[in-house]
């Protein structure tokens, strides 16, 4: 379906580029919720202005090292 939309873009001239969450990112998410995890999706409206900072590992993934 996406490949046919896009096509008929082309050919008619509207050639622009729509950024979205790619099709493997659902099935994974999908994937998620079916061995009974809560996966909730937010979206924010804002424009990137600078490259964002690296994020930081939750604390319950930070390796034990003393």
């Amino acid at each position: 379906q996406g490949r046919v939309k896009m096509y008929e873009k082309i050919v008619k001239g509207d050639n622009f580029l729509e950024a979205g969450l790619p099709e493997s990112f659902n099935v994974l998410v999908k994937e998620l919720m079916s061995l009974g995890l809560d996966v909730t999706l937010h979206y924010e409206d804002r424009k990137r202005q600078s490259a964002p900072a690296a994020p930081s590992a939750p604390a319950a993934l930070q390796p034990l090292v003393d």
